[in-house]
C-alpha cells in the first residue's frame, strides 16, 4: 500500500492513476489528484522532505495551520501553502 502524495489517501500499486517523477513512481487515488501532481510535482514531493518557514494549511480543514509542510493531524492529507 502506498500513500497518494496529493491527498494522503492509501492507494494500491495497481492503481490506474500513476506517473513517474525524478526516478520514482507515484500512485494516486483519482485522476484529479494525478492532475494536481502533474501541475506542480515539486510541491508534493518537497512536502515529504523539505522544511519551510511558509505557512501551510489543510484543504479540508482550513483551521489547521503550521509553519512548513506536513500532514493534517485531523485527516492525514498533505498540507498546502497558504499563499498560492
Amino acid at each position: 500500500m502506498e500513500t497518494d502524495p496529493v491527498c494522503g489517501m492509501n492507494v494500491t500499486e495497481d492503481s490506474e492513476h500513476y506517473t513517474e517523477y525524478a526516478g520514482k513512481t507515484y500512485h494516486f487515488c483519482s485522476e484529479s489528484c494525478l492532475r494536481k501532481f502533474l501541475a506542480a510535482p515539486s510541491q508534493f514531493v518537497a512536502a515529504e522532505t523539505e522544511s519551510s518557514a511558509e505557512t501551510y494549511t489543510c484543504p479540508m480543514h482550513p483551521e489547521v495551520r503550521q509553519q512548513g509542510p506536513g500532514r493534517c493531524p485531523k485527516c492525514g492529507m498533505y498540507l498546502e501553502p497558504l499563499t498560492a
